[in-house]
């Protein structure tokens, strides 16, 4: 991750929005955020964090954490940070909470958006925090990133359980965790092989014996089958003909029963033939004359109902058209005498619009008055302005020649901000040089203290050990012979007449040896070798403080040496730049006085831009003034110009007067002349409506009321020809009657009101000839045929039982061919399914032996845990190029059996020792060390080209040595594409960091960025 941009509002100390740009910051490589304890520069990091992942260090969820970080000024709290993710993609990071404005001491839950910069918009994403961007959790991302205040020794003290996830997760170990993948495998094979066992068992009687058992089978059947089918087609044969002439028996036999029936229908189909003659005689008569008289009747009742109505109708329209007529008799005077009032409502009109123009002159006459009168004050405005004007023009001419050029004065400060940076950095040299040479005076003072001459120091060392050493084994070898003295006067006094030596074995002891008492000896020897080794380790550790010391003492004569090369070229650079003041007025050594000289162009240069500023509000004014002076002049012109067109207007209106007199209504009120004028106007509307809509009614009835006496005269007319056509209809019937021997009407009546369908029955009747007839002559054809032939029904029974039997063993046969062949073919089928099933059970059986071994391999977390151990220790690795360089090779990080990290003690004889036991400056550089190698594992795991590492602690726990050694650690960091950021209040590596941002806390203003 790079960061970008960083913007700051309302948070903790930070009152006022403040940006940081990092571009520049981060093409340095190496740059530092300083300022005093307390100032806000932790903020920054936490503001990183809290935009990216919603946590903090400080305050958690349950500390009421959106109030605690707004700031107490404040009542809204805004972040927002740009960044690079390590695929070079460009992200934004907003988060905003504001204050209740009705309760202090609620704050609203922080609102979060993040978005993607593509082709120059921001785009808004699905997101909450940053960990899929970055490819980091919260606790990670502050263990190898930013690492904030407190948490710098986390990852050396984390336990090996949660060391462990950690490495899952930066280093995507997780692809290693195969338990889960080789289970999954191992239940899908084991899945696959039940299932291919259990088909196995279905394919158990499937062999090739079995099939050519089931051919051989199926060739014996065949045969049978065949035999079987020539005899059953035989018998067949004989079956079929006696079974032809049976049912020409049973047909015969079956038509002579049909016939018999028929017989019995034929006397009610002839009494059908005689009704259906007598029905289809009256219908062909009689029905169409009676169905018209019916059709005549009906419509002459019909028009006669309606002529009664029609006659009604007319009468009424009758009456209507007479009132009209007199209506209009008496309105056509009114509307003929209208003429005269329209004349006179026109008049009203034109006085109406002579009064509104004279109203509107008065009002004219009025406006212009008051418009002179503005004039005139505006002119006494824009006289008083114009003087302000000049005399402001000539006080900022004097200021200007008072007021000292501002690059003039930009280089003079530059001078002089460049001669006290020189002159504070050759005191510091030269205060640094100082205290280097104290520092060596005291270190002097302790050698000599101890005796020793620092240029023989080594060949003291070995001279003094040496003679040591000589002593204590003088000492021990004296101590072995008087404990084998002791013991053989132990042995000789234990020696017994018949009981074997302990030494030669000999059973007599003739000349046995008198020894002293020797053990006062041996517990003197025995104290002056303690007193020995005591010696040995309290000039051991007295020449370690001596080492120590010289050690100092080289880092102090280097520094002093570096210091003193310093010195001279900052003097050359302070002589050579007092060398290049040029300005005559002002002197080189009184700072003050240029200061007081700079602060006063300042003020007057902030007269003169208010004074400027009053010259263009004054000019501003002045031409505001102008327009308005000139709008005045125009609306003067524009109201003389409308009243002389009303005065035009007026006179016009009075010469196009035809009835009425102005005069007559000068001193009338404007609203009375209009309220008569809109009543003349509704009479004439109300009259002329009221004739129009009367004679347009009147106009409508005429045609209306002709129609109406039409219809009734057809209508009648309609009666009388309907009354002939029944009178003709009446003589046609009795005509018929006469012709066709009917007593009366009735009687037709009664034959047609059977309603019988005479082509339906007659095909009825036809139908039942036909099959008569037809039945008879098959009758006769079918005895003619048989003759004399007789059926023998024991024979056709006997064929019958003998077909049946025949057919059953066919079907039995053929039914057990094709099941045999059915059988053969589905062995022969399943055997080759049988063979590839058993090749796919040997290759499923190896791979469940090959997972066995995998899953007994990747049991538990243990192999996870193994190649986490392979980074760890890579890691060591890494961090011990850094780690010894800090140390001088005194100390290196190591893991031990349990993966727990351990520090090796080069100076105690390389023994392992807890990292707990570290000083705090030691802690803080193999934990840099780590950090670092951390760092660039994750930056080359994730093939980032560049990557960012903030420290926000550490460097007040160093000594200026450390100092310097962690500092040079950094530096290189750049020739290896990292970039560093620090965060400090120690003054002295503000000063050897080539960019930095200072953060100063303003009690009004909370913290400032500078």
């Amino acid at each position: 991750m790079i960061p970008i941009r960083l913007t700051i509002e309302g948070l903790y100390s930070y009152q006022e929005r403040q940006t940081i740009d990092f571009t520049q910051l981060v093409e340095a490589g190496l740059f530092g955020i300083f300022g005093a304890v307390g100032s806000g520069k932790s903020s920054i990091l936490e503001a990183i964090m809290f935009a990216l992942y919603g946590e903090t260090e400080r305050l958690n969820a349950r500390d009421k954490r959106y109030y605690n970080m707004m700031n107490l000024k404040c009542n809204r709290s805004y972040i927002e940070f740009d960044f690079v993710n390590f695929e070079n993609r460009v992200f934004r990071a907003s988060r905003e909470f504001r204050r209740n404005s009705k309760n202090f001491d609620d704050v609203k839950t922080a609102s979060v958006i993040f978005y993607e910069c593509k082709e120059d918009s921001w785009m808004p994403l699905e997101l909450t925090n940053a960990t899929s961007i970055i490819g980091l959790s919260y606790d990670n991302f502050k263990r190898t990133i930013i690492i904030p205040q407190g948490q710098f020794k986390e990852f050396i003290e984390l336990g090996p359980s949660e060391r462990t996830r950690m490495m899952k997760e930066i280093f995507g170990l997780h692809r290693f965790d195969l338990q889960d993948k080789v289970a999954k495998l191992n239940t899908e094979n084991k899945s696959q092989l039940d299932q291919l066992n259990g088909r196995l068992l279905t394919y158990e009687e499937v062999s090739l014996v079995k099939i050519q058992e089931e051919q051989q089978n199926l060739s014996r059947d065949q045969n049978q089958l065949k035999a079987i089918e020539q005899e059953f087609q035989s018998v067949s044969d004989k079956f079929q003909l006696l079974k032809n002439l049976k049912a020409e028996f049973e047909g015969l036999q079956s038509k002579k029963e049909e016939f018999a029936l028929l017989t019995e229908q034929k006397v009610e189909m002839d009494s059908l033939q005689k009704k259906l003659s007598t029905y289809e005689s009256a219908h062909r008569s009689f029905h169409l004359p009676l169905t018209d008289k019916t059709r005549i009747g009906n419509e002459r009742d019909k028009q006669e109902k309606e002529l009664i109505q029609q006659q009604d109708k007319a009468v009424a329209l009758n009456k209507t058209y007479t009132e009209l007529e007199e209506k209009l008799k008496q309105l056509k005077p009114q509307f003929e005498s209208l003429e005269h009032k329209k004349v006179e409502t026109n008049d009203l009109e034109l006085i109406v619009q002579i009064k509104q123009n004279m109203e509107e002159i008065a009002h004219y006459r009025l406006r212009s008055k008051n418009g002179e009168v503005k004039v005139k004050e505006v002119e006494t405005i824009l006289r008083n302005t114009a003087q302000t004007l000049q005399d402001t023009t000539q006080e900022i001419q004097t200021l200007k020649q008072r007021k000292l050029e501002a690059g003039t004065l930009m280089e003079i400060a530059t001078w002089f901000s460049e001669n006290h940076r020189l002159q504070d950095a050759l005191e510091q040299h030269r205060s640094k040089a100082q205290s280097d040479t104290q520092e060596l005076q005291k270190i002097y003072d302790e050698l000599h203290t101890l005796g020793i001459d620092p240029n023989n120091i080594d060949v003291d060392k070995e001279a003094e050990l040496q003679q040591i050493e000589e002593k204590r084994q003088a000492l021990l070898t004296k101590k072995t012979q008087l404990e084998v003295q002791q013991q053989l006067a132990e042995y000789a006094h234990a020696l017994r007449n018949g009981e074997a030596c302990p030494l030669c074995g000999a059973l007599e002891h003739p000349h046995i040896a008198e020894h002293k008492d020797v053990s006062i000896e041996l517990t003197t020897l025995e104290q002056e070798l303690r007193d020995c080794e005591n010696q040995s380790k309290n000039r051991h550790n007295t020449w370690n403080i001596i080492q120590k010391l010289t050690e100092r003492q080289q880092i102090f004569l280097n520094q002093l040496d570096r210091t003193k090369k310093e010195i001279s070229p900052i003097e050359t650079k302070l002589k050579a730049h007092t060398e290049t003041f040029k300005w005559d007025s002002f002197d080189p050594g009184d700072f003050e006085a240029f200061e007081n000289k700079r602060k006063e162009s300042l003020r007057l240069e902030q007269d003169l831009q208010n004074k400027e500023q009053i010259l263009a509000e004054l000019r501003s004014s002045l031409d505001r003034e102008q327009k308005n002076r000139d709008k005045y002049n125009q609306a003067l012109a524009q109201l003389k110009l409308e009243e002389a067109q009303k005065e035009t207007q007026i006179q016009n209106n009075k010469s196009h007067l035809k009835i009425l007199q102005f005069d007559t209504f000068r001193n009338d009120d404007t609203t009375a002349i209009q309220n008569k004028y809109r009543a003349l106007l509704e009479s004439i509307t109300a009259i002329e409506d009221n004739y129009h809509a009367t004679n347009e009614i009147f106009q409508n009835l005429k045609p209306r009321l002709a129609a109406q006496e039409a219809q009734v005269n057809a209508t009648h007319r309609r009666i009388q020809e309907l009354t002939a056509q029944a009178d003709e209809v009446a003589t046609a019937i009795s005509t018929q009657l006469a012709l066709t021997g009917y007593s009366d009407i009735t009687e037709i009546q009664s034959i047609l009101a059977k309603q019988m369908d005479i082509p339906k029955t007659r095909g009825r009747l036809e139908e039942f000839t036909i099959k008569f007839e037809t039945l008879k002559a098959a009758i006769q054809a079918s005895e003619q045929k048989l003759g004399a032939i007789q059926f023998d029904e024991k024979q056709y029974e006997a064929l019958e039982d003998k077909v049946s039997a025949l057919s059953l063993q066919l079907k039995s046969s053929t039914e057990q061919v094709a099941r045999l062949k059915s059988d053969i073919e589905r062995l022969s089928k399943q055997y080759e399914e049988k063979k590839v099933l058993l090749a796919t059970q040997e290759k499923l059986q190896q791979r469940a032996d090959n997972l066995k071994i995998m899953t007994k391999l990747f049991k538990g977390a243990g192999f996870v845990e193994y190649v986490s151990s392979i980074y760890l220790h890579q890691l060591c690795d890494q961090a011990n190029i850094r780690f010894h360089r800090m140390t001088r090779n005194q100390l290196s990080l190591s893991l031990n059996e349990n993966n727990d990290f351990e520090i090796i003690d080069y100076l105690n004889e390389g023994r392992s020792r807890s990292v707990k036991t570290l000083s705090g400056g030691q802690a803080f550089q193999v934990s840099l060390s780590l950090a670092l190698a951390l760092a660039e594992s994750v930056q080359s795991n994730a093939m980032a080209d560049k990557n960012f590492f903030f420290i926000d602690e550490g460097f007040g726990t160093q000594d200026n040595e450390s100092v310097n050694i962690v500092f040079e650690t950094l530096l290189s960091l750049q020739r290896e594409n990292r970039i560093v950021g620090i965060i400090s209040h120690v003054e002295e590596l503000k000063e050897r960091i080539p960019l930095s941002i200072s953060v100063r806390k303003d009690e009004e203003r909370g913290s400032l960025l500078m």
